[in-house]
C-alpha cells in the first residue's frame, strides 16, 4: 500500500506449449508460470493462464 492506495493486479496470460505435451505437463507449466509473478510482485490478486498448442492460431 502506497499513500493509502491499494494496487490490485489481475494477469490474463496465454502460453503456447508443444502440441504433443500432455495435459498433466501443461497443467504443471501453468502452475509454474502462475506462481512466478505472484512471488515477485505485491498486489497480484489473480493470474489466469490459457494453455494453447503452439500450432493454434486464434481467430481475429
Amino acid at each position: 500500500m502506497k499513500n493509502g492506495h491499494f494496487t490490485i493486479i489481475f494477469l490474463d496470460m496465454r502460453i503456447g506449449v508443444d502440441d504433443d505435451i500432455s495435459i498433466v505437463e501443461s497443467h504443471a507449466i501453468a502452475h509454474q508460470v502462475e506462481n512466478g509473478p505472484k512471488q515477485q510482485f505485491d498486489g497480484i490478486q489473480a493470474v489466469v493462464i490459457h494453455i494453447e498448442p503452439v500450432s493454434f492460431e486464434p481467430s481475429p
